[in-house]
């Protein structure tokens, strides 16, 4: 839902006007790590308001996740605020900052997380009219606190980096669906984990989706997508995941 449909820039975000974007994602996969085996239920919402600076937008967002691992079950929620920050007309900066808890009764463990990173995105120029490619890189620091369940309190000290880097392709094939143009989307995206001992130190995902797109003046976003990812890494680490989200 939003106001608005004035002014705008090339990545799609409007600038003389005012524009309230407002997401609600749902994920499920299945992953194995070695003779683990997790099943993993995520709801995701967001919040964008765009500001009245060309390209400036402010985004909140606040993930929600169950998982079973092997019958043991846990909890995890976290609240991430961000500002997308256009450096030139093809790319653009987000520092973002996060706080959040993970917890497991069943397991008699929880934590307090912390983060802040920033991710880049660049957009290559266009050589079709029907097909785009996007670059981008992200590095973060996450650190865990102790956490108190019941009469349990944990003791982890965790810091560790993350850098992400992946490619995008996004075009159109031709096809309508909701009174939309369609267009595909596939990404590969890599991640590497330094600082403190975990069971992997890289992961890779391989994405495909689906959707519509939206236009409000010349405000652009991705309305509504499905889609699945594989992910595998060291150490027997691969899964699946099918996620479906709205943008209004």
């Amino acid at each position: 839902a939003g106001d608005g449909d004035e002014g705008g820039d090339a990545c799609g975000f409007g600038g003389g006007g005012s524009k309230n974007l407002f997401g609600i994602s749902a994920r499920f996969g299945h992953y194995t790590q070695g003779n683990f085996n997790a099943s993993v239920i995520s709801l995701p919402l967001s919040y964008t308001p765009l500001l009245d600076a060309p390209g400036y937008a402010l985004q909140f967002d606040l993930p929600l996740t169950y998982i079973d691992n092997n019958g043991a079950k846990s909890g995890s929620a976290s609240f991430g605020f961000g500002v997308r920050v256009p450096v030139a007309e093809r790319w653009s900066l987000v520092p973002a900052l996060r706080i959040g808890m993970v917890a497991s009764s069943d397991l008699g463990a929880g934590s307090l997380l912390y983060s802040g990173g920033v991710t880049s995105d660049y957009q290559l120029p266009a050589f079709s009219d029907k097909f785009n490619i996007g670059i981008a890189n992200a590095i973060g620091v996450y650190k865990t606190g102790s956490l108190k369940v019941g009469s349990y309190e944990s003791g982890y000290q965790l810091e560790n980096y993350v850098f992400r880097n992946g490619v995008l392709l996004d075009g159109e094939p031709g096809w309508t669906g909701f009174e939309s143009l369609l267009r595909w989307e596939f990404q590969i995206v890599r991640t590497d984990y330094t600082g403190t001992a975990l069971y992997s130190r890289s992961t890779t995902d391989f994405a495909a989706s689906i959707g519509t797109r939206k236009q409000s003046g010349a405000l652009v976003w991705n309305a509504l997508r499905l889609g699945v990812t594989y992910t595998f890494g060291p150490g027997d680490i691969s899964g699946a995941q099918v996620n479906f989200g709205y943008t209004f």
